[in-house]
């Protein structure tokens, strides 16, 4: 298929080189559009493979994955941008888990932030995020701050939370803080034991970190290693 395309603002002129993989013809101009379709019908054999071919390596230039990335190195470059705008860089921030309670299904958690100079987040959430980063979520937090600590409390449904391929989620703090959207990992090095609720347990990995496993019927951890 080669393309036969009204040269309208923004669009076929960035993808059509005309007469090259395609033909471009001025804007609501029934007359050109006409002439174009006769030179495509005249054209001779050889010169038609040549432009279809060239059309469908134009195309892949536009493909699925290409566009992802494209789409992705621009949201990127936006967010360095807003940080420069900003006048600031990515804080330094711990979090550090103070306690972790179980009620059923859910659990909730309380963790500490610090940092040199890090001010109330506007916003706190808990997510979740697979080890093999095939799955994610997120539930709502709240933000106090009292005695010089920001802590940030939240709960977590087992219901809610998928663990993925890998059977592990390792567990974040995600905040805007200084303007700046952060994540920080968890650190849980003061859980000595697993603490249960539904299906699910949050344990302390052997770096220290807060992550969440499932469990059998019994309550005893499926997978016994403590990645």
């Amino acid at each position: 298929c080669i393309p036969i395309a009204y040269d309208i603002e923004y669009g076929p002129s960035d993808i059509i080189t005309d007469g090259v993989d395609g033909f471009l013809v001025p804007p609501g101009d029934i007359d050109a559009l006409a002439e174009a379709i006769t030179r495509f019908l005249a054209m001779d054999r050889a010169k038609v493979v040549r432009m279809r071919e060239a059309a469908i390596a134009r195309a892949q230039d536009f493909s699925a994955e290409k566009i992802v990335q494209r789409w992705g190195a621009a949201i990127a470059e936006a967010m360095a941008a807003h940080r420069m705008k900003a006048g600031s860089v990515e804080p330094e921030m711990s979090a550090r888990l103070h306690s972790v309670s179980a009620d059923g299904g859910e659990a909730e958690l309380t963790v500490v932030l610090g940092g040199a100079e890090l001010t109330a987040p506007a916003w706190a959430k808990l997510a979740w995020v697979g080890r093999k980063k095939d799955v994610y979520g997120r539930s709502q937090a709240s933000v106090e701050g009292f005695g010089g600590l920001i802590t940030v409390t939240g709960r977590v449904n087992a219901h809610d939370l998928a663990l993925g391929e890998s059977g592990y989620a390792d567990v974040f703090v995600d905040t805007r803080a200084s303007g700046v959207p952060t994540r920080t990992r968890i650190v849980a090095k003061s859980l000595s034991e697993p603490v249960s609720f539904g299906d699910k347990e949050l344990y302390a990995t052997k770096h220290g970190n807060l992550s969440v496993r499932q469990q059998n019927s019994d309550g005893l951890d499926i997978v016994p290693n403590r990645q």
